[in-house]
């Protein structure tokens, strides 16, 4: 299976077609395994203490960031890179700039917080939040 095929897989699914291996450990957090195809899995590893000016838009202003592992038949064939927001009530991607300076987020990357912050409910309105407050503030340029 192609590096393509896999992230899209990702990105269709619905975090219902993941199951929550509860793996705490040294080195992992949570570990998802895809439903439909037990060989894809994504491991979460924290990485340190975060700390951006957007992030002064939640109640609680700790965050991690993290480094989720996407693994196919046992091998890491991408890592990417997600920060547990509001004292870890959500896992979001990183916010980057687009061509024209407006805020944006990788789909893949979403789809993997969308996983990670079931079952939260208030996902896309703390992106919107975040987008809002970047480009209001003008953080970009």
């Amino acid at each position: 299976m192609k590096l393509d095929e896999i992230e899209n897989i990702i990105k269709k699914s619905n975090p219902s077609d993941w199951e929550n291996i509860e793996k705490v450990e040294m080195d992992g957090l949570n570990e998802y395994v895809y439903k439909n195809d037990i060989s894809i899995k994504l491991v979460a590893k924290e990485i340190e203490p975060f700390d951006e000016d957007w992030l002064a838009i939640f109640p609680d202003k700790k965050a991690f960031k993290f480094q989720v592992s996407i693994i196919h038949e046992g091998l890491v064939v991408k890592n990417v890179y997600l920060v547990y927001v509001d004292g870890g009530r959500n896992m979001l991607p990183l916010p980057r700039p687009d061509e024209n300076l407006k805020t944006c987020f990788n789909d893949l990357e979403i789809a993997i917080g969308q996983i990670y912050s079931q079952p939260s409910n208030n996902f896309n309105s703390q992106l919107n939040g975040v987008c809002a407050y970047i480009d209001k503030n003008k953080m970009w340029g």
